[in-house]
């Protein structure tokens, strides 16, 4: 992972700020600090697929509380959804594996 300073010039944070973030990563065990060696990201696969369920349920939660608001049918937010998915399809992140499907 980078370091704090290089951290918080990529995300225009003081790096106050980005020492919190990686302390509250490590503290939820997302990454380990090596002296000397640097911070790198946890390889439990396990923990890293809870966090990004946790993630997406929230994401989730909002769409679904946004919807509701606009009075949209269950059935024109699924439409939706799946008319959105579609067209990411062949977008990528930064995710190991592509984080498209």
């Amino acid at each position: 992972m980078p370091g704090v300073r290089e951290l918080a010039a990529d995300l225009g944070v003081n790096p106050n700020t980005a020492q919190r973030a990686l302390a509250e990563l490590e503290r939820r065990g997302l990454c380990r600090s090596e002296r000397a060696t640097g911070r790198f990201v946890t390889d439990d696969t396990a923990l890293i697929d809870s966090v990004r369920a946790d993630l997406a349920t929230g994401a989730a939660d909002e769409f679904i509380a946004r919807v509701r608001g606009l009075r949209m049918a269950h059935e024109q937010a699924r439409a939706l959804i799946d008319t959105r998915w579609e067209s990411h399809e062949h977008h990528t992140t930064d995710l190991p594996d592509g984080g498209g499907d």
